[in-house]
């Protein structure tokens, strides 16, 4: 049990190890002579960061804006009901 465990363990060491290479992405990230590739990849990270906030706040304005129209319905239909007049007492 302890050969299946250590060749278990050894062999995700390895696979974990050689990823980076697979995907080659300290080539993109970490290259200190391409500015650009690291202006780029600032830049997204920025961009990937807000744009959740932004959405969550536009749907909050959107919601806040729809909430207001339908009060603002319900309060000339409450007014249009109180205006009219009241009925007769045989109920025409």
């Amino acid at each position: 049990m302890k050969r299946v465990a250590a060749w278990g363990w050894g062999t995700l060491g390895a696979w974990l190890g050689a990823w980076p290479a697979v995907c080659q992405a300290c080539a993109v990230c970490n290259d200190p002579t391409n500015q650009d590739s690291a202006a780029a990849f600032l830049s997204m990270t920025i961009f990937m960061s807000l744009f959740p906030l932004a959405m969550i706040g536009g749907i909050c304005l959107w919601l806040r804006r729809r909430f207001k129209a339908l009060e603002a319905q319900q309060d000339a239909l409450d007014a249009a009901v109180s205006a009219r007049p009241p009925l007769a007492p045989d109920g025409r």
